[in-house]
């Protein structure tokens, strides 16, 4: 589900923002319930188009919390090391999978396993693509194990504080990435919610998203490939350029701004 969908504007968002409010006692406190709600509305926002998405989201921020678990259990450097590297391999494994699942499935046709998750996260093309927002939740996992491991952080004895953290679907598919330590304050002393400015910022980043970001896109796919010209050349860079950067920076303002309306400011 993007942002910029009608069923996440007219139906999700709103419906987000009216529950949340009921859950967290009018928008002053952070209950369990509401922790469950943000929760339950991030995986439903995240496989809205595919379900398998969940799959691998679920298996990694499951087995790094019990990482961050293990490592505040074991004292021993070499036991830590080995639990720290654990998590990376695993992370790294699952990002690249998935990079390039299509390169080794080719060269290994009849593997009932790659067949199986080809099959199961092939787009209408056959084709494997990321799962939207894999490097976000991937990194930032790894980067909650990693931070423990350097006692920075506990792990939360909560798991729910936990997979607040990693689940948030304001900043979901495109970030931006927030620490684990940065957000737990947010989460422990949680205050109130600022929908009205934080729907406004959120506004702003949809004007520059769909006015500017996308209009930039039309102007780049009907110059790229064209007869070659010095001007169409580029123009299309410029276009490209400008369409890369605005579609990040809407994006950005719209993540921000979801995280104010729901009282969790990323910066």
């Amino acid at each position: 589900m993007l942002f910029t969908s009608p069923a996440f504007l007219f139906y999700f968002l709103p419906l987000c923002l009216l529950i949340f409010r009921f859950v967290t006692r009018g928008g002053t406190r952070l209950t369990a319930l509401a922790k469950v709600t943000l929760i339950v509305f991030t995986y439903f926002f995240y496989g809205f188009e595919n379900t398998a998405y969940l799959f691998p989201f679920l298996f990694a921020t499951v087995m790094d919390y019990i990482w961050g678990v293990a490592l505040m259990r074991v004292e021993s450097a070499f036991g830590r090391k080995l639990i720290v590297s654990m998590s990376v391999v695993q992370n790294l494994s699952l990002f690249f999978i998935f990079k390039y699942l299509n390169w080794v499935h080719g060269l290994f046709p009849s593997c009932a396993l790659l067949t199986h998750l080809h099959h199961t996260f092939a787009d209408t093309n056959g084709m494997i693509s990321l799962p939207p927002g894999i490097s976000f939740y991937l990194f930032e996992s790894l980067s909650y194990v990693i931070d423990i491991y350097r006692r920075q952080i506990q792990a939360p004895k909560n798991p729910l504080d936990f997979l607040v953290f990693i689940t948030m679907f304001p900043r979901f598919i495109a970030g931006p990435i927030v620490r684990f330590v940065d957000l737990k304050k947010h989460i422990d002393d949680y205050k109130s919610r600022e929908v009205l400015s934080g729907l406004f910022v959120f506004s702003v980043g949809l004007v520059i998203k769909v006015l500017l970001a996308d209009h930039f896109g039309e102007i780049t796919e009907a110059l790229w490939g064209k007869e070659f010209s010095f001007l169409a050349t580029t123009t299309a860079l410029l276009s490209y350029s400008m369409q890369i950067y605005l579609d990040f920076s809407g994006y950005s303002l719209m993540a921000i701004g979801l995280g104010r309306a729901l009282g969790f400011p990323f910066f």
